[in-house]
């Protein structure tokens, strides 16, 4: 059996969430464990990291919510926080960098084809039609013009086509190095430890207090 203060907490972090998501804050995180402690929203406002407090009391409650950090729980929530960005931002770091400028796949299949598609299907299929000519039974012999004309055209295509490994190896060695690990830089705007006060009335909605900076 699970007890009442369990379910008012939980509909406090429902309700502080909702209000952190409507007033424009991005929400990374919600309940994140580890073997100190547990951060109830992680949430970026702007450039901001923001460690999100929840803290829930019914209207008739003797304490406010406000009143629910103290000095000793303000040190443990900045220690989770170190820890929090040192194990998870890396991860969120990199898909809100991915939103932003989609890496290509190695193997292309993200890369839209572009105009040099149609060069790439040409070369290929210039060499595969000149054995079939000169190997027809009984078929003209081409004029040295045409020869001259029709024959640098097709060396220019092999060469380019034998070129085309090299550049594929080139651009694989250089995904590679672009996919290497690079250590996540901290958030532009900081971090900072938030209070979100959450009194659940008995009539009406919730009353939500959010504090910036609180601790």
């Amino acid at each position: 059996m699970q007890s009442p203060n369990n379910g008012l907490g939980r509909y406090g972090e429902e309700v502080a969430a909702r209000r952190l998501a409507h007033d424009g804050l991005h929400i990374l995180e919600r309940n994140w464990r580890c073997a100190e402690g547990e951060l109830d929203i992680v949430a970026l406002d702007g450039d901001t990291l923001a460690i999100c407090e929840v803290k829930t009391r019914s209207e008739h409650a003797f304490q406010q919510p406000t009143e629910g950090i103290d000095r000793t729980k303000a040190e443990r929530l900045r220690r989770l926080a170190e820890r929090w960005l040192a194990e998870r931002w890396p991860t969120h770091f990199e898909l809100l960098a991915e939103r932003v400028t989609p890496r290509p796949h190695a193997d292309g299949s993200a890369v839209p084809p572009g105009p040099s598609s149609q060069p790439d299907r040409q070369e290929v299929s210039a060499p595969t039609a000149e054995p079939a000519i000169e190997g027809r039974a009984g078929a003209s012999s081409p004029t040295s013009g045409e020869t001259a004309a029709g024959s640098a055209p097709k060396k220019a295509a092999r060469k380019r086509v034998a070129r085309k490994p090299e550049a594929k190896s080139i651009a694989a060695a250089g995904g590679v190095t672009a996919l290497a690990t690079v250590p996540a830089p901290p958030p532009p705007g900081g971090v900072r430890i938030d209070l979100v006060a959450v009194i659940n009335r008995l009539k009406g909605a919730a009353q939500v207090e959010h504090v910036r900076g609180a601790v």
